[in-house]
């Protein structure tokens, strides 16, 4: 065993996921300062707004995002184990124009919203600075790093950009009335870590950016799609939760809702490293050989739904300790919140390999983007009528069960099609 764990972490695969882990590990100190600083000094109320803002911009952040996170790094880890560095050009260039006309609609469209909405209008600045992180977004090619396998370089982007931004909290927000800076420190973090990641990307690969043609970005978009869809309809029961709740309830109840949010996605990034390691790997293993590439991802479900367990029974045992400890005895109401989602982490930790790793690597793209949809309309049903009759832990009860519904969907569907059998058997995918 420490023989198998010695030679795993020697490889680049091991490597991938260590440099991530390290990442997250310092991704999670920062946070325990971060969030609770900022939840004191901001206050519910302006914790709420700012998270009413957050909500809203991150609707932008998914049409720039498309699904290049996920169909992009597949083809560049395809052309990197072919080692096509003519592939990987024109995928860079073709993905990276997409985005930056992608965030100009984007910007566009926000900016009518401002003008023409008297609500969003009173908080302007707010909303400006907020979607920093689409400009972010475009800036920073996460997918590209990910694709050639160089996580290191992520961990040094991220830590870089990440220790300015705490800095920057701390030395700018000390009462609520500084929102809109904290606002601003922190989405200006994720376009300073776009300028740092270009000075690392000619380190990865000898790479050439020249104007796309129309037909490399229709292309790029097509492969996208199922994904993008996905994605849309994933944020449905998870980032637009903030948005309806914020509708029908006061800020000062948003906030509890934000603040329990915020544990559960720290929770969730903690499969990360796993996921975003794994999944050019087994796309890498895939184009030789599908049984191989099953056995691997077999044990991934052991490892990863093991991990994902673990934490969650600890979110729902420890939950009041959490919270006091986090956010102080003033967030008390977000307790019930937080053990409501606190099995999140388990469901998403299986959907994650049901879905990205094996249904998209395998072929069943379009099965995974019904299963996201069909899910995400049937939370917009569910949290509508239980946010306004149970406010925020009727809109987390919705979240839950809609990832409920996609973890079980998924699996059916891979057993439907032969892909969780042991051994192995059934049809050959393309």
């Amino acid at each position: 065993m420490i023989s198998r764990i010695r030679s795993l972490l020697r490889s680049k695969l091991g490597g991938n996921i260590l440099s991530l882990f390290l990442l997250q590990g310092f991704t999670y100190l920062l946070p325990m300062i971060t969030v609770p600083y900022l939840v004191r000094v901001l206050g519910a109320e302006k914790f709420g707004v700012t998270a009413f803002a957050s909500a809203i911009v991150i609707f932008f952040n998914i049409l720039v995002d498309y699904g290049f996170n996920l169909s992009a790094t597949r083809a560049v880890a395809v052309a990197a184990a072919n080692q096509d560095t003519q592939k990987i050009s024109e995928t860079f260039s073709a993905v990276m124009s997409v985005k930056a006309i992608l965030a100009s609609i984007g910007f566009c469209v926000l900016f009518l919203l401002v003008a023409f909405i008297p609500a969003m209008r009173q908080e302007a600045s707010l909303y400006l600075l907020v979607y920093l992180v689409v400009v972010g977004n475009v800036l920073f090619p996460v997918w590209f790093f990910q694709g050639m396998g160089q996580m290191k370089y992520l961990t040094v982007v991220n830590v870089i950009s990440r220790s300015c931004m705490v800095a920057g909290i701390l030395l700018f927000v000390k009462d609520s009335s500084d929102y809109v800076v904290a606002a601003g420190v922190q989405s200006g973090s994720f376009v300073l870590a776009g300028i740092v990641s270009w000075f690392f990307i000619r380190k990865v690969a000898d790479i050439r950016f020249y104007i796309p043609s129309i037909d490399s970005m229709r292309v790029a978009l097509q492969e996208g799609w199922h994904v993008f869809l996905s994605t849309v309809a994933i944020s449905f029961y998870t980032n637009s939760a903030t948005f309806i709740l914020g509708l029908m309830v006061s800020p000062v109840a948003l906030g509890y809702f934000a603040a329990a949010e915020k544990i559960i996605k720290m929770v969730n990034e903690l499969i990360l490293p796993i996921s975003q390691s794994v999944y050019p790997h087994i796309a890498g293993i895939k184009e030789h050989s599908a049984e191989q590439a099953l056995v691997f991802i077999k044990k991934l479900i052991l490892v990863q739904g093991g991990i994902t367990l673990g934490v969650s029974l600890l979110l729902f045992t420890l939950a009041d300790m959490i919270v006091w400890l986090i956010f102080g005895n003033a967030y008390a109401a977000s307790v019930i919140i937080l053990r409501i989602m606190a099995f999140m982490p388990f469901a998403i930790g299986l959907s994650n390999v049901f879905g990205i790793q094996i249904m998209l690597n395998f072929g069943l793209k379009a099965e995974f983007s019904k299963v996201v949809i069909i899910s995400g309309l049937l939370n917009i049903l569910m949290i509508i009528p239980l946010s306004y009759y149970h406010g925020a832990a009727g809109a987390a009860s919705s979240i839950l069960l809609a990832e409920c519904f996609v973890t079980v969907s998924m699996f059916l569907i891979l057993v439907k099609n032969k892909l969780l059998n042991w051994p192995m058997a059934g049809r050959v995918y393309e």
